[in-house]
């Protein structure tokens, strides 16, 4: 979807179209960097197995981008894992107003403790 967004601002060919979508652009790049950052600073200071992020599903494909680059502070906090898979349980219905599809949430878990 950012492609064909920006492929059309580039055919629009507008130039305060373009400014302002590079500033959404920097924006969004910008939230979802505090996004993981914050993530991380919570597990380095909190004791927990297992987390979930939830964010909406344009954050999705960015987020695991991010989450997989290099660091200049050490290895991440966090194991992240873009694959979980919502389970509702026996007995309990998706919500007819949600696609299945949409129902795939970010989810993130401390590392095993090496020094044990």
């Amino acid at each position: 979807m950012q492609r064909e967004i920006g492929v059309t601002v580039d055919t629009v060919g507008e130039p305060k179209l373009a400014e302002l979508y590079a500033l959404w652009t920097r924006t969004n790049d910008q939230r979802e960097l505090a996004m993981i950052s914050g993530v991380e600073a919570f597990a380095r200071h909190a004791s927990f197995e297992k987390g979930v992020l939830l964010v909406g599903a344009a954050h999705r494909q960015p987020l695991f981008e991010k989450s997989r680059l290099p660091r200049s502070d050490g290895p991440s906090a966090v194991t992240w894992d873009f694959d979980w898979q919502l389970d509702l349980g026996p007995g309990l219905m998706k919500p007819a107003a949600v696609p299945a599809n949409r129902l795939r949430e970010n989810s993130f878990r401390r590392p095993p403790n090496r020094n044990s």
